[in-house]
């Protein structure tokens, strides 16, 4: 039921045919010539369904096109355009594991995405049944794949210029980056109060709160307990201070709109930078609901991705959250990663350079 209402189906045109059989027809063994003729066919109708959304592929440049690949490697990639290899895996009707999608290890890394395709030769159709950003342990949840049209935002996400963070340190800064204060406006001074002067400077009154009440916790901690919570990595409303807060060399933020099916609920997407080194960078990642908004919505992931698509690391919020960040990590000149936000059927992927 889920799948079916992901799914789209392609028709299986004659070229298509005829171009499995020749590159089947060139491997040695039956069982590589029916995997290289169902991979063909999965690539096709990616290729023809891309071709319909008006976005540029390159078959011939992809691996799955290259006989030489083809003759040692189970590889079912399209190039997109500009972009890199989208990899189209074929499921036969009515497979026996209709859960689990195993991907044979040449294709885990060097992908910008995946897209599953059940191929009904008998029918002449192939199925679209959804798309998938990353390969988690090398296989496809299909029960997870995300309907196409996340497929098509991705792609859009990828031609989108990357943020240089080398910029930041030079006071350059994409108009969507801003300043703490200028997301969280902070409320008129009133009358001064011992009270007032114990409060934390310049943080909106919510955010104070959320301070004053971890202050509060934290000093009722253990020591295993504080340890414990350290370890923990993640930030969720009862963590350090210093976790809020953390002290770096540069801090911005970013508004990020979850989108009309949600109300265009909005939440705030907080990065701390740290240069290290002239070749190594320091970065928090943290997310926050904005002025106004008590909590995060639950189930709201964020995930820190390699440039290869691989997650690396990833939080999600639970109910009543008042924020959450990635673990601490470190980025090296020269190296891209990509932050990703996702709730439901929303997704969004942003690149950054160093």
């Amino acid at each position: 039921m889920i799948l079916q209402q992901k799914s789209l189906e392609i028709p299986i045109t004659r070229r298509a045919s005829a171009t499995a059989e020749q590159f089947a027809s060139q491997q040695p063994h039956a069982r590589q010539q029916e995997q290289v003729r169902l991979n063909t066919l999965a690539v096709w109708a990616v290729h023809d369904y891309l071709e319909l959304m008006d976005i540029e592929t390159e078959p011939e440049n992809s691996d799955s096109w290259n006989p030489v690949v083809r003759l040692c490697e189970d590889v079912a990639d399209l190039m997109i355009k500009g972009l890199g290899k989208l990899e189209c895996r074929p499921l036969l009707p009515n497979s026996a594991n209709r859960s689990i999608y195993p991907l044979p290890p040449e294709v885990w890394e060097d992908r910008i995405g995946y897209v599953a395709v059940e191929i009904d030769r008998s029918r002449k159709k192939a199925t679209l049944l959804g798309f998938s950003p990353t390969a988690r342990n090398g296989e496809l949840l299909l029960e997870e794949l995300q309907p196409l049209t996340n497929l098509l935002k991705h792609l859009e996400s990828l031609t989108q210029p990357q943020v240089a963070l080398s910029q930041w340190f030079n006071n350059i800064f994409p108009p969507a980056w801003q300043e703490i204060e200028t997301i969280f406006p902070l409320e008129p001074e009133s009358t001064t109060s011992p009270e007032s002067e114990q409060r934390s400077p310049n943080l909106p009154g919510w955010l104070e709160q959320i301070v004053d009440t971890s202050r509060q916790i934290w000093s009722d901690l253990s020591g295993s307990e504080r340890m414990e919570l350290q370890s923990a990595g993640a930030f969720r409303s009862l963590t350090r201070v210093d976790n809020l807060l953390p002290e770096c060399e540069l801090m911005r933020a970013k508004l990020i709109d979850l989108g009309v099916q949600l109300g265009s609920q909005t939440v705030v997407l907080l990065l701390a930078l740290t240069q290290e080194s002239e070749q190594k960078l320091r970065l928090i990642v943290q997310m926050y609901p904005v002025a106004g908004e008590d909590y995060l919505p639950a189930n709201l992931k964020l995930a820190l991705l390699a440039e290869s698509g691989e997650t690396l690391q990833e939080v999600v919020a639970r109910n009543q959250d008042r924020g959450m960040q990635l673990k601490p990590f470190k980025v090296l000149r020269d190296t891209n990663f990509q932050l990703q936000i996702t709730l439901g059927d929303f997704s969004l992927t942003e690149t950054f350079s160093f």
